[in-house]
């Protein structure tokens, strides 16, 4: 059994974590601000709990756990913002195809029918992250 440590042994031994926290992030992580992020919300937690005076016998675990956790809360709040995207994709390809225009420029019968054949692939699938990218030259 590991002996329990003062607040100030804790946040030094925390500090040395810092880096293998980040590295961690980095590679779970879509990019570098998202992993700077949840690198820094994984480190206020755990200082934030030991100036709350949680005991912690075993840091290393501690720490892990935290990290696991943070990371399943960025995944579901990623997983949210992809679906508000997805319906705003829909929405704002659901206005294209009504209006035929693309600012000022009108589609032409070829445009709608590729645009006509995305609108009803879309409505009747649920899309996953990434699954269509549209570029369409005008």
């Amino acid at each position: 059994m590991n002996k329990i440590m003062s607040k100030d042994e804790l946040k030094e031994k925390v500090v040395d974590y810092a880096s293998k926290v980040f590295f961690y992030c980095v590679k779970r992580c879509n990019n570098r601000m998202d992993a700077e992020d949840l690198s820094q919300t994984i480190l206020l937690e755990v200082i934030n709990n030991i100036d709350k005076g949680a005991r912690i016998e075993n840091l290393d675990y501690y720490i892990w756990s935290i990290c696991k956790n943070q990371y399943n809360m960025y995944l579901r709040k990623k997983y949210i913002e992809l679906n508000d995207d997805n319906l705003t994709v829909r929405i704002l390809f659901n206005r294209l195809y009504e209006s035929n225009k693309v600012g000022n420029k009108t589609l032409n019968n070829s445009q709608i029918k590729v645009l006509t054949g995305m609108r009803n692939y879309m409505n009747s699938t649920n899309l996953k992250n990434n699954d269509i990218m549209l570029t369409m030259c005008i």
